[in-house]
């Protein structure tokens, strides 16, 4: 049995990930109407959660997935998806609503599901000393998940605030969140991790 994780724990080496909230995934223009009303939900929790992060001295660090205009870097991607956050266009930045501050981490050469896979992510994390890892963004059914998986192969406590986090649609969202409570991660709010940061 799987023990309830001390959120008052994460006062230290903790960082919060902000996973690929990209224009390209969550903005407006490039979803449909009800996935946006999902993604405007979790936009002031993630920017409540970043806000006590930030005053606490907590590091945040944003992924992005970006990919090369030749479509080299994609793989078997594009079996699944049409071409996406393709560096140098305005759908590989980061939405205006979560704009990175200047002491903020940004991991920009994401090139798969995972944010782990190939970047420079568990070095950043292994100098910032972090053991425990607060994971917002999008979308939690593919990114936000295999992300999980990779910390938690990696000894990285994973928490992950439910509504802080976006999924393709509702189903595989829960679902998701079902698969990572069971032994990947630890399901939370953002008013819980807010009060235990503050």
């Amino acid at each position: 049995m799987k023990k309830e994780f001390d959120l008052n724990k994460l006062k230290q080496n903790t960082a919060v990930l902000v996973i690929d909230m990209q224009n390209d995934f969550a903005s407006r223009e490039k979803n449909t109407p009800e996935r946006w009303e999902r993604i405007k939900k979790i936009i002031p929790n993630i920017k409540k959660i970043l806000r006590q992060a930030r005053s606490n001295g907590i590091p945040v660090i944003y992924t992005k997935e970006t990919h090369r205009p030749s479509g080299v870097d994609y793989g078997i991607e594009l079996d699944f998806e049409e071409p996406h956050c393709i560096e140098g266009t305005p759908g590989a930045e980061i939405i205006t609503e979560l704009t990175p501050q200047e002491k903020d981490y940004i991991v920009t050469n994401k090139r798969r599901y995972s944010a782990f896979m190939g970047t420079d992510l568990e070095i950043l994390l292994r100098g910032l000393r972090i053991e425990n890892l607060i994971l917002t963004g999008a979308f939690t059914d593919v990114c936000v998940l295999a992300t999980a998986l990779d910390a938690r192969a990696l000894d990285y406590r994973v928490i992950i605030p439910e509504d802080c986090v976006v999924g393709t649609n509702p189903e595989r969202h829960e679902a998701a969140l079902k698969c990572m409570s069971y032994v990947i991660g630890y399901i939370t709010t953002a008013e819980r991790v807010v009060n235990a940061l503050n």
